[in-house]
This record gives C-alpha cells, structure tokens and sequence, in this order.
C-alpha cells in the first residue's frame, strides 16, 4: 500500500492506472483469440495436434479407424508372441 492507503499496481504497469487496463484488455484479448482459434479449427475438423506452436492436422477424417485397426494388429502380434492366444483365436473375439 501507498502512504495515502491506495494499493500499488503491479510494476509492469509503472503505476500508470490507463497502461494498466491495456495490458489487462490485451492479455484478456490474447487468451480469448487462443481459445477462439482452437474452437474455429477443431470445429472444421482439424485437430490440435502440438501444444506449444499449435498445429493442425491436415484431415482428420479416417484418420482413427485406420489408427485402431493398426493397434488391433499389433495386440494380436503380441499376444501371439506371448502366447496368450493362439492365431485360429483371432476372429472369434466378440469385441
């Protein structure tokens, strides 16, 4: 607090109260543009793909059925190599 009992702005904003409410409107502005900007791209169906740099995936569609037969094969290589389940098994899974 200031000796006439007012409390100090932060010293980013050196005491000017107007410098103050722009660098709030900005960072304000800034972090509503971020969320805006991921919202306009996931909801034409191109998902974030990085966080920091954001990026987006070119398509998106197929792009998981394709990914989930590919794990599929690969549980199966391993359970086979395992020996969890034998290859005549692998059709009869009701999954």
């Amino acid at each position: 607090m200031d000796k006439d009992g007012t409390e100090k702005l932060p010293g980013a904003a050196l005491n000017w109260v107007p410098l103050f409410h722009v660098q709030r409107a900005g960072a304000l502005l800034g972090a509503v543009g971020l969320v805006g900007f991921v919202f306009w791209h996931t909801s034409h169906e191109r998902l974030p793909l990085k966080v920091g740099p954001i990026e987006f995936a070119k398509e998106a569609v197929g792009v998981t059925a394709d990914a989930i037969e590919k794990l599929n094969r690969r549980i199966d290589q391993l359970e086979e190599a395992l020996g969890i389940r034998s290859p005549s098994e692998r059709g009869n899974d009701e999954s």
